[in-house]
C-alpha cells in the first residue's frame, strides 16, 4: 500500500476496503494494482 496522498493515513487492507472513495467506478482491485 502506497505511502502517500490519500493512503497516507491507510494501515490495514480493511482500513482500506473501508475507504468511501472505492466506488462502481473505482473498486479496490484497481487501487490494489499499485501494489504489482
Amino acid at each position: 500500500i502506497p505511502m502517500y496522498g490519500i493512503f497516507e493515513n491507510v494501515n490495514t487492507l480493511s482500513e482500506l476496503g473501508q475507504m468511501p472513495q472505492w466506488t462502481a467506478e473505482k473498486p479496490l482491485r484497481i487501487a490494489t494494482g499499485f501494489n504489482y
